[in-house]
């Protein structure tokens, strides 16, 4: 039997994939931490930080009413303490006048700074803690970014053109079927997970047992429990009928 020229790169290629294995588990891991770190920021956001930020608005609000109330104490002690001054005739006269009405526009005037404080600066101020907690929630999930990745399976070099032929036919024959080659995890071995699918089915690599042949596709008793109309039975095992989701049965290496 010949020597297959293609050992060394399959040989490669295997390596290779190990690698990118090992860097999405390790891509994992580090997402997971900044995933627990994202979580618990959302809470102290929305939570601890909010409350605290409401409660210095109450109390700079309250502060502010106890000086303008403060300033009008002021005002009507100031008015009365000046009530009793004997300034004689029309003069006297005039002047009370005078005092009650500056008196009263004093009042007016921090009546209306109250009335402003408590409606439209109250309101701004909720308004714009409200944005505020906004957007440090979305700088918050900004941080995170994206789950990693695996990407397109590694490719292997065949092993010489017949084989290829017949890898490819085999193949092509298993996905034609309905329910295509066994996808009970009883059947399967070196199961590793390295991606999910955009409908939310798990995506593994694996080797049939007795078989070295890497698949990349789902896991049977994955699928029955969103969709149990993509499986099926056959000699006692599930099977997948991969037209019914968004994952396909590929040949890794």
């Amino acid at each position: 039997m010949c020597a297959d020229p293609n050992a060394g790169a399959r040989a490669a290629a295997k390596e290779k994939q190990k690698e990118r294995l090992y860097q999405f588990k390790a891509d994992g891991i580090q997402y997971y931490n900044k995933e627990t770190n994202w979580d618990k920021n959302r809470k102290f956001i929305s939570g601890t930080g909010y409350s605290r930020e409401y409660s210095d608005i109450i109390n700079k609000l309250d502060t502010a009413r106890g000086k303008t109330l403060a300033a009008k104490e002021d005002i009507a002690r100031d008015y009365f303490s000046k009530q009793y001054v004997d300034e004689g005739g029309g003069a006297r006269t005039a002047g009370r006048a005078n005092r009650m009405a500056s008196y009263w526009a004093k009042q007016s005037d921090l009546d209306a700074q109250l009335n402003k404080l408590y409606g439209e600066g109250q309101a701004r101020a909720f308004v714009g803690l409200g944005r505020q907690t906004q957007h440090r929630l979305s700088a918050n999930r900004e941080k995170l970014g994206l789950p990693p990745q695996f990407g397109m399976p590694t490719q292997m070099p065949p092993r010489d053109t017949m084989g290829q032929m017949m890898n490819a036919a085999q193949f092509g024959l298993q996905i034609a079927s309905a329910f295509t080659a066994g996808s009970d995890i009883k059947l399967k071995e070196n199961v590793e997970q390295v991606d999910t699918s955009p409908d939310g089915y798990k995506v593994y690599e694996f080797n049939y047992k007795g078989d070295d042949t890497r698949y990349r596709g789902a896991m049977a008793q994955d699928v029955v429990k969103k969709n149990p109309m993509a499986v099926g039975i056959r000699d006692n095992h599930l099977t997948v009928d991969y037209s019914k989701i968004d994952v396909d049965m590929e040949v890794v290496y």
